[in-house]
């Protein structure tokens, strides 16, 4: 018999795993039994084993799947679901009590052009029918969670808004007049833009950490080609807003994420979020 020493328990279940598979009977061998972990194989298997278990090793050098993640261990945040309950408001007041609501707030091109800035502002908050709010809903609740998470509740909310801002001002640019669009799609997308880049500043750690950037890059546009590319949507929003928040997540990942999750930085940033939303609808219910 001969044994193959292995550092510790996890890895003789593994190896064991990768012999077995090659139809190579072994027994792992206890530190009580042998004074260290190890798997004991017929003699005449040696050399096979060794070569299965170098090839193995080759196939799986420098793809780490659990990675420690660069900022601290929250990974979701309530506050996703407290906006979407805002939008949820928003819909009702208009469906309900005030129609008037949706002509005041609306991303009118031709308004816009005519000095009525706050239409990319306030359309990001407002929806066509009960099917446009629960679609943005279902996936706004879990990417605006994810991204307050990450960059903190104010700056992962206001990062979400602006990006839903660059989506409405794409098609105003972009759309032939005149038009008009509105709904949370593109802040929702801009939500997993933010997402993409665990930590642009990683990139300097080497290839490893630049093979997990590009996992994430190409994870989520995938998920952007799923869920914000259909051509009967608003799809010029979705790309505005998803590519403006792939820039701020960017952006974001060079600051330190102590930086981000500070307090008063949280605070000051839901403040400008507050802010902007106000006086955007301020403006256009006073013009209404």
């Amino acid at each position: 018999m001969a044994v193959i020493p292995v550092r510790n328990q996890k890895q003789a279940l593994d190896w064991g795993l990768v012999l077995a598979s090659q139809g190579i009977v072994c027994r792992i061998v206890a530190p009580e039994i042998a004074g260290d972990w190890g798997l004991e194989i017929e003699r005449a298997d040696l050399a096979r084993a060794i070569e299965s278990l170098r090839l193995y090793k080759a196939e799986n050098r420098g793809w780490r799947w659990r990675q420690e993640m660069p900022w601290p261990g929250l990974t979701f945040h309530w506050g996703g679901a407290v906006f979407c309950f805002f939008l949820l408001l928003v819909h009702a007041a208009t469906d309900l009590a005030w129609p008037g609501l949706q002509r005041a707030g609306v991303m009118d091109s031709e308004l816009f052009r005519a000095g009525e800035w706050w239409r990319a502002v306030t359309a990001v908050t407002l929806h066509g029918d009960t099917g446009h709010l629960v679609s943005n809903l279902s996936t706004g609740f879990l990417l605006l969670g994810l991204a307050m998470a990450r960059f903190g509740a104010g700056a992962g909310l206001l990062a979400a808004l602006l990006t839903g801002v660059a989506g409405n001002l794409l098609g105003f640019w972009l759309y032939p007049n005149p038009f008009r669009g509105l709904g949370a799609s593109g802040m929702i997308l801009g939500a997993l833009g933010l997402l993409i880049f665990p930590s642009a500043r990683s990139v300097v750690d080497g290839w490893p950490a630049a093979k997990r950037l590009l996992g994430g890059a190409l994870a989520g546009v995938m998920l952007f080609l799923l869920f914000g590319s259909n051509p009967n949507a608003d799809w010029v929003a979705h790309l505005g807003g998803f590519v403006t928040g792939c820039v701020l997540g960017a952006a974001l990942g060079w600051v330190p994420a102590e930086r981000l999750l500070d307090r008063r930085v949280s605070r000051a940033c839901l403040g400008v979020f507050v802010v902007l939303l106000a006086v955007a609808w301020g403006v256009a219910l006073r013009g209404a």
